[in-house]
């Protein structure tokens, strides 16, 4: 809510700005509420329709709302063709493909994100999620060790495998997972969401329901 209230106040003193519409879509997406990311993106490509980033992030609400494949690769397509060096286009674009469970494909995504910025951990990240769904335990460790000798607290990373290991329906390799990621950052309250979740999955309810209202408070 503080967040609103200060993007509404820089909207007003900055009408034109259209980064504040995006950063405004990138935290209602955040907050899993892409109904209103949806108008602030639709306001932003109203007045620069070919903007990249905003193409990207409606790629975002398509899978948010609908689960619209379909929809996300064509905005994913249309940005990088705009400007291929997004690295997030190919994020999304990896993505899609590894819910088909097309593994090469989503690696050949991701090398050409990482070809741009080698050092994106949410690549890398993406890049361990096609390892551990395609059983490649080595890619998978290797990975993981890049990832955190960058940056020893990104739980994210977690968090990106754990949503395509849910999607395969993998619950007890995501309670795992996510109780590596709160102990690397205790502030994580999407993974402690994500575990409190899946422990009530495995039935255990009374740990689970703990995990859930760490994350609520947090």
């Amino acid at each position: 809510h503080d967040a609103n209230d200060a993007f509404n106040a820089a909207e007003r003193a900055a009408p034109q700005n259209l980064q504040i519409l995006l950063w405004r879509a990138e935290l209602f997406l955040e907050k899993h509420d892409p109904g209103h990311a949806e108008e602030v993106l639709s306001e932003a490509l109203a007045r620069a329709p070919s903007h990249p980033r905003a193409l990207v992030w409606m790629a975002h609400v398509k899978l948010e709302q609908a689960l619209d494949f379909d929809a996300a690769k064509t905005l994913c397509e249309r940005a990088l063709a705009i400007n291929p060096r997004l690295t997030h286009a190919h994020f999304v674009l990896a993505g899609l493909a590894l819910r088909d469970l097309e593994f090469q494909s989503a690696l050949d995504q991701v090398a050409r994100g990482l070809a741009v910025d080698p050092a994106n951990l949410e690549l890398l990240a993406m890049r361990a999620a096609v390892a551990f769904l395609s059983e490649d335990r080595a890619l998978f460790r290797d990975t993981r060790a890049r990832v955190f000798g960058k940056n020893p607290t990104f739980s994210r990373f977690y968090s990106i495998v754990g949503e395509f290991a849910e999607w395969e329906h993998r619950y007890d390799r995501i309670v795992e997972m996510m109780r590596e990621a709160v102990v690397l950052d205790d502030q994580d309250a999407e993974a402690h969401a994500a575990l409190g979740l899946n422990l009530i999955r495995a039935g255990q309810e009374l740990a689970g329901v703990q995990s859930l209202r760490r994350a609520a408070a947090k």
